[in-house]
C-alpha cells in the first residue's frame, strides 16, 4: 500500500516507480533490466473507461479472452453482492469497476495498481470491491498495490509505504 496525505505526491511516486498510462491502464514496473507489464485501475473510473475506442475492447468482446473475463467479471459481481447482502447496481460505478478488474485481471499482469479503489464508492462497496479483487488476483499469482488517502486500507495491505 501507499498512502499520504493529499498533496504528498502519492500518484506521482507510482508513476516514477514506473511508466504510467491512465488512458490505456498501462504500467510498466521498471525493475533490473527490464519492465514488467502491469495495470491500472485509476480513480476516475468513468474517464478511463469513457474514452477508449471499441478496437481496445474487442478482444474482450470475443475470442480467447471473452471467457475468462466474462468468468472473472461474475465472479467479482458475486462476491461483491453476497458481501453487500444486495445485487450490484448494473451500470453503476462499482459495475464499472468491476468490469474493469475482470478486464485488467484476464490479462495476467505482474501487478494490479488502484488508484484510490473508495471513489465514487460507499465504504462498504469500496471494502467489498478491493476485497473481491484481492481474492481473484490472488487466485492468479497477481499482487495487488493500492494508492490512496485513506488509512482504513492498511488492514488488507502486507506492507505499507508512506509518502510525506
Amino acid at each position: 500500500m501507499v498512502s499520504g496525505e493529499n498533496g504528498a505526491g502519492i500518484s506521482l511516486f507510482v508513476k516514477a516507480v514506473g511508466k504510467v498510462s491512465g488512458y490505456t491502464g498501462c504500467l510498466g514496473i521498471n525493475s533490473g533490466n527490464h519492465t514488467a507489464p502491469c495495470r491500472l485501475i485509476q480513480q476516475n473510473t468513468l474517464s478511463q473507461s469513457l474514452f477508449r475506442t471499441n478496437d481496445r475492447f474487442a478482444p474482450l468482446s470475443s475470442g480467447p479472452l471473452f471467457a475468462e473475463f466474462r468468468d472473472l467479471r461474475h465472479a467479482l459481481t458475486k462476491a461483491i453482492a453476497n458481501y453487500l447482502a444486495e445485487p450490484v447496481e448494473p451500470n453503476s460505478v462499482l459495475d464499472l469497476k468491476i468490469a474493469l478488474a475482470a478486464a485488467r485481471l484476464c490479462q495476467n499482469p505482474k501487478l494490479v495498481i488502484l488508484d484510490e479503489p473508495e471513489w465514487g464508492l460507499s465504504f462498504n462497496a469500496a471494502r467489498a470491491f478491493v476485497y473481491a479483487l484481492c481474492v481473484e488476483a490472488h487466485a492468479k499469482n497477481v499482487p495487488v498495490m493500492i494508492v490512496s488517502h485513506k488509512n482504513w486500507w492498511q488492514t488488507l495491505a502486507k506492507s505499507h509505504v508512506y509518502v510525506s
